[in-house]
């Protein structure tokens, strides 16, 4: 097939880059490893892991000069992706632009008319979509045409032609293994979680999708509240490559429920025993699954299970109710007993504050419980509303939505009041809460026991006397050196907040 085709990551900020974390999209490797085995010229950028700027990335389109670029969207980098297409049309307005992605499938009217750069969004998984239109586009079909490719959207004369959903793929194993030659190997790094070298860190996905109905999760939106996962075999296949040709060890598996098939996660131990691999890793767990499987937690720490990131969200239970997560809090005491009785080192609660019912007692408890019952490590991020999700319609009829600008909605901004909160106490709840637990002795002196604990704990603390001493220093500079980004990235926010007032009063 004769179009060159051009992935894009886009550049990050100098503030991001301290998180020592440099790994890449999943979803952009996927897809362009699909394109590749069906013989696309293809080429992937991962300007974050490059090291290169907006700058160099207009010079890098203009010398590739391809016929299509395309990139994946998630609410707070939205902005960044029209910036893209603007640039790219700027360059060549022949170059056809395509947006994929979480946020685009959620919202792809308004993104599409505050974006008039972009010629098509591509809804929902990606790889048969953006295949079939970059057959068609060689094939020179019109616009007008289009309307035959399931899972796209577009405009056509300012009219939003949204196509037929095209179906989830049911086998993942149908799809090929990720290339990994498509990326830079050797600039991914990552000492978040394990205390080794960062460059023997990584990330993997097996798995799509979580079947729980969640109210704050984009995910289950754009998954459809549905799971699919790899084979066993497969994944142990593709952590072989990772482990013996790229000298990765320690991972962080990101999908949304690993534990969610009991039968798969049996296969994966007794897969891993056979293959003899000696690695750790990193997975997010909900409680009730993790109480369900409590009699294979033993078996998965000998196959190198280290961290376990627990989606806890709050102790109490009409909050949990509230966001539709149905496991009863009192369980909590039981699970960490089973945690210990496995020998897991790296158990980490994570809680989502600012919920509509959240006061100052529900806060409270986050610090007072997880210590009650013996967790040592937490993680607090605020309450996020995704556009297009059902939780954001429903906060946004009652007016409770106060932020528009969609650069803060990225788990550290309060974006709606609670009941008895302010967003600044939210905001201010947030920061406590994380200083209280890692600048408490007792916290401090336990965790210096334990090498995963000490690593993660010192390297919380760093960033918590960064933010306190460093980020007003850090931010001017990240100001001054990407002053005119952040003009063009202001303007762009400007159409936004212009484009729902013009949309409310249409209503």
């Amino acid at each position: 097939m004769g179009l060159k085709i051009l992935l894009v990551e886009l550049p990050i900020d100098s503030w991001n880059r301290y998180a020592r974390r440099y790994l890449p999209n999943p979803g952009t490797l996927a897809l362009a490893t699909y394109l590749k085995s069906k013989s696309c010229d293809v080429k992937l950028i991962d300007t974050y892991a490059e090291g290169i700027g907006w700058k160099k990335l207009a010079k890098f389109i203009r010398k590739e000069d391809p016929d299509i670029i395309g990139s994946s969207s998630y609410t707070p980098d939205i902005y960044g992706r029209i910036l893209l297409a603007r640039i790219t049309k700027k360059i060549n307005p022949s170059i056809v632009t395509v947006l994929g992605g979480c946020h685009v499938t959620l919202v792809p009217e308004e993104t599409l008319r505050l974006a008039k750069a972009i010629d098509y969004a591509v809804l929902g998984e990606g790889e048969e979509t953006f295949f079939e239109l970059v057959q068609a586009l060689g094939n020179s079909v019109s616009s007008k045409d289009m309307g035959n490719i399931r899972g796209i959207a577009y405009l056509n004369d300012d009219t939003l032609i949204k196509t037929e959903p095209r179906p989830f793929i049911k086998n993942l194993d149908s799809l090929p293994m990720p290339d990994y030659s498509l990326i830079p190997m050797a600039r991914y790094t990552n000492s978040y979680y394990f205390p080794y070298p960062a460059n023997q860190g990584f990330s993997a996905t097996f798995s799509r999708g979580c079947p729980e109905k969640c109210n704050f999760c984009a995910e289950s939106a754009f998954w459809q509240s549905s799971w699919r996962g790899r084979s066993a075999k497969a994944v142990v296949e593709e952590l072989k490559v990772l482990n013996k040709k790229y000298g990765k060890r320690f991972f962080l598996f990101y999908d949304d429920n690993f534990m969610f098939n009991r039968q798969r996660n049996i296969e994966f131990i007794e897969e891993m025993r056979k293959s003899g691999l000696k690695i750790e890793y990193r997975i997010g767990a909900r409680v009730d699954t993790l109480l369900r499987d409590r009699a294979l937690l033993k078996d998965l720490r000998s196959v190198g299970l280290t961290a376990l990131q627990i989606g806890v969200e709050s102790f109490d239970q009409d909050v949990l109710n509230g966001m539709h997560k149905n496991y009863n809090v009192e369980k909590m005491k039981e699970l960490s007993h089973s945690l210990k009785e496995a020998g897991i080192p790296f158990p980490m609660l994570f809680f989502v504050i600012g919920n509509y019912n959240d006061n100052r007692k529900t806060l409270l408890d986050i610090t007072r419980k997880s210590k009650k019952y013996g967790f040592n490590a937490i993680q607090v991020t605020s309450l996020t509303p995704w556009p297009g999700t059902h939780f954001f319609e429903e906060v946004d009829n009652r007016g409770l939505i106060q932020v528009k600008d969609y650069r803060l909605y990225d788990f550290k901004n309060a974006i709606m009041p609670t009941k008895y909160l302010t967003t600044q106490k939210v905001d201010f709840w947030r920061f406590y809460l994380f200083f209280k637990w890692y600048s408490d002795i007792g916290v401090f002196l336990s965790n210096m026991k334990n090498r995963y604990l000490r690593h993660y704990h010192l390297y919380s603390v760093s960033i918590l006397l960064l933010n306190i001493f460093c980020y007003r220093f850090i931010h001017f500079f990240k100001i001054w050196n990407l002053f005119w980004y952040n003009r063009l990235i202001d303007r762009i926010h400007k159409e936004h907040a212009e484009y729902i007032k013009l949309a409310k009063s249409q209503k």
